[in-house]
């Protein structure tokens, strides 16, 4: 428990250094999962049976006012910019920024709104080893853009489509 409180506070901090005191900061997490059968059939609209684990990705953001979605990523040492107004992809059509892009997309085709927030993120969820860490840091996005700019009125299978 000490663990985790001591984790929020530097995320907080990570925050605050990054984007200066902007008010209305909030604390999200999104646990990494494992398969624990049908690995991947989802991918054919097949079944699966999966479980979260002890593993997190968190983030302290706030709404901006403009048309910026900016992530600061501790843990893979990366920041990025996207502007709402630009969410074709790249021409190699991969890597983070093209799938925040097309999380972003989804979100306005799906007829949800999405506007422009500061977030800085870290997770503990292992990279390559079958707990889900980029479904982790898309679950942490799609909570906060409910959040922010659709009144808490998504649920997690919402998130999932």
């Amino acid at each position: 428990m000490a663990e985790n409180v001591e984790r929020y506070e530097n995320i907080l901090k990570g925050y605050e250094k990054a984007f200066g005191d902007q008010g209305d900061v909030l604390l999200f997490s999104a646990p990494g999962r494992t398969e624990i059968s049908g690995n991947h059939t989802d991918h054919n609209h097949g079944k699966v049976l999966a479980g979260s684990i002890n593993l997190d990705c968190v983030g302290a953001a706030a709404k901006n006012s403009s048309s910026q979605v900016h992530i600061i990523s501790e843990t893979y040492n990366q920041d990025f910019t996207i502007d709402l107004n630009d969410l074709a992809p790249s021409p190699k059509k991969a890597g983070t920024i093209d799938l925040v892009k097309g999380l972003l997309m989804g979100f306005k085709e799906s007829g949800c709104s999405v506007g422009g927030f500061n977030a800085y993120i870290t997770s503990n969820v292992i990279a390559a080893a079958g707990v889900s860490s980029s479904a982790a840091f898309e679950m942490l996005l799609c909570s906060m853009l409910n959040t922010f700019f659709n009144e808490g009125r998504m649920s997690a299978v919402d998130y999932a489509i």
